[in-house]
């Protein structure tokens, strides 16, 4: 990540903590949205524990709603990743209190409605040219998380973009080198590096079900 992002990181424990639950959050995409509580099987004598688990994701998730911009980011509104993964997060409870459910999906939508608004001509979801595949790549899983037909046409925009961002060194069309295939962060130079190949891969993995809605082939 560029330096940038990371000196705004020191003293900030935002990106990190918001990177953990990005991560944690984004493996129930390949489940049942509406099943996911239903499937979790505690002990009889589980209780106590699951009650202190919801109250810690409570505070947690709170905590992150406390966090949001008045314009619907959290922490750097020219890396609209960082949004995306608070979004995934908050999107990935499985424990919502009813009481807490209105004030968190006000911060939902208005977090989504940032991250649409980021969406380029190109397909792309990023701001100057910043880390073009990371925060697209981040991007399009929380878009994918929410499950709103309104976002299809970004979607498949963004899966577009993210093929196109595929590198081929050496002579075109041979994998004829170690990065051939690869994506990098998506900035000024040319490069390749397993982070960000596998932010692009699981993007386009878990945003496979919307080419069926059109047919399309990206």
């Amino acid at each position: 990540m560029n330096s940038r992002l990371h000196d705004a990181g020191k003293g900030n424990c935002i990106p990190m903590i918001l990177c953990f639950l990005f991560h944690a959050s984004s493996i129930a995409l390949s489940e049942d949205q509406t099943n996911r509580s239903q499937d979790v099987v505690f002990p009889d004598d589980s209780l106590s524990f699951r009650l202190e688990l919801a109250h810690a994701i409570d505070r947690g998730l709170n905590w992150f709603v406390s966090k949001q911009t008045e314009s619907g980011h959290w922490s750097m509104a020219d890396h609209p990743a960082i949004t995306a993964m608070a979004i995934t997060a908050l999107l990935g409870d499985p424990l919502t209190v009813p009481t807490e459910k209105r004030h968190r999906q006000e911060a939902i939508d208005a977090g989504l409605d940032f991250i649409s608004e980021n969406a380029q001509p190109d397909g792309g979801i990023y701001q100057g040219k910043n880390l073009m595949n990371y925060n697209t790549a981040v991007s399009l899983i929380a878009l994918v998380a929410a499950d709103r037909a309104e976002f299809d046409s970004t979607i498949r925009n963004a899966r577009k973009f993210l093929v196109n961002m595929q590198l081929d060194f050496g002579e075109k069309g041979k994998r004829d080198t170690a990065l051939d295939g690869g994506i990098g962060y998506g900035n000024r130079y040319p490069h390749s590096d397993l982070v960000n190949t596998l932010y692009a891969l699981e993007a386009l993995h878990y945003s496979a079900k919307h080419l069926k809605k059109e047919g399309s082939d990206a």
